[in-house]
């Protein structure tokens, strides 16, 4: 008997609560909940991430780098994907630590991006990067360095729109020497030596 009187109790709790009143929108007035990204983005074919270098500062050739540990001070962007997405494997511990510095323009179709990254406690390097239109890594090439162990060794670079100079200076001896290597960069985005 209880059942019977239980269960219509049970069905008129069940049946109110589902009156079909759709819930109240909450509105932001206080304008404190985040704003969704509504921006559309292209997904690469390939599987791998969009790569895009609009965040990254701009520098004008002729450009002289001479990246040492008094003037770094971790200035740049760190980007773990871009790095990976171009593909660059350089001598660095940590994907993390690698700082995108700069851009340059060679051309239409070549564009260079400068990335620094420390080797050890007491070696930091800074390499250029060609890539092509696609953004994909054409060639590269070491054109700063400085070690402060012994400080004895360093290189330095004037980046120039066809060609690129490097100096690599050596303080061990009482008298400094400086041995300089000079590439053309090519259309293509492809360093080739040229003798002195």
């Amino acid at each position: 008997m209880k059942f019977f009187l239980f269960t219509p109790i049970l069905l008129f709790i069940l049946l109110s609560c589902q009156s079909g009143k759709k819930p109240q929108e909450v509105k932001d007035t206080a304008r404190t909940l985040p704003k969704l990204d509504t921006h559309v983005r292209d997904i690469p074919q390939d599987g791998g991430s969009a790569i895009d270098l609009t965040a990254i500062p701009e520098k004008s050739l002729p450009y002289t780098d001479s990246t040492n540990f008094d003037n770094f001070n971790n200035h740049g962007i760190s980007n773990p994907a871009l790095i990976s997405a171009i593909k660059f494997e350089g001598e660095f511990e940590n994907v993390q630590d690698v700082r995108i510095r700069y851009k340059l323009n060679f051309s239409d179709d070549i564009t260079g991006l400068v990335v620094t990254y420390p080797i050890s406690e007491h070696e930091l390097n800074t390499t250029l990067l060609l890539l092509n239109k696609e953004l994909k890594l054409v060639d590269q090439m070491d054109i700063a360095y400085d070690e402060i162990a012994e400080s004895a060794i360093r290189e330095i670079s004037l980046i120039e729109k066809e060609k690129l100079s490097i100096e690599h200076w050596n303080y061990f001896s009482d008298e400094p020497t400086v041995e300089k290597k000079v590439y053309q960069i090519r259309q293509d985005g492809k360093l080739q030596s040229i003798k002195n």
